[in-house]
């Protein structure tokens, strides 16, 4: 999640308001070091100002680590059936579409957790390298090619955001940071006998570079 899209996110929340919104369920949502410690503009342009403003959000993952509050297979039908029971108003799916198999399954899983009226707030990459966590399989929608996977949802808020380059994330990370590029460079490129997916990474960023990333963003409200 980029910095531009964390506060894109939150203003969407923040209009909908606690009442609509909240409890918040956030799905793949990685870990408290994750989103704290190595991508901390997550919790404090996203995360922490929500929960100022008085939204309760819950972070649900595949993983058990600390910041994961539920742990469980989003195509999991128990799983699901638990989230259901939870009365949580709204579903946030950041930069999770692109990671897994069969997206309009997700799509359908969100809206029957908040069922009619509950609001979903999606994002991702529009034009980003490929990055695999495990896998991606370049799912790079805008706004209105999203719409249809949402099928019983409406589509009342969206856009295109520009936010950075890689470039501009080396620089960002400080002196240490600009020094050891060409050295985490190297090791990536050139171990892809040993870490072919760290390697296609780094190879896919490097035709990034002098561009701009930039990530879709969308609100969707549940009408069937």
């Amino acid at each position: 999640m980029r910095k531009l899209e964390a506060d894109w996110l939150r203003s969407a929340i923040e209009r909908a308001g606690v009442a609509a919104a909240s409890p918040v369920l956030h799905l793949g949502s990685s870990t408290a070091e994750f989103r704290e410690v190595r991508r901390p503009h997550i919790h404090n342009h996203l995360f922490a100002p929500l929960q100022r403003a008085g939204f309760e959000v819950i972070h649900a993952d595949l993983k058990s680590a600390p910041g994961v509050d539920l742990v469980g297979d989003i195509f999991d039908p128990e799983f699901v059936a638990s989230l259901q029971t939870r009365g949580f108003r709204s579903v946030l799916l950041s930069n999770l579409l692109e990671h897994v198999s069969d997206p309009t399954t997700v799509a359908r899983i969100c809206e029957d957790i908040v069922g009619e009226g509950g609001l979903i707030f999606v994002s991702g990459p529009y034009d980003y390298p490929f990055h695999a966590d495990p896998i991606d399989t370049m799912f790079r929608p805008t706004p209105r090619e999203l719409a249809p996977i949402f099928a019983r949802s409406e589509l009342f808020d969206s856009e295109i955001i520009a936010d950075g380059g890689p470039i501009g994330d080396i620089v960002a990370g400080g002196g240490r940071s600009v020094a050891m590029f060409p050295i985490k460079l190297v090791w990536r490129l050139f171990g892809f006998p040993f870490r072919p997916l760290v390697a296609r990474t780094e190879w896919s960023r490097l035709m990034w570079f002098g561009r701009s990333y930039s990530a879709f963003v969308a609100s969707f409200k549940v009408v069937a």
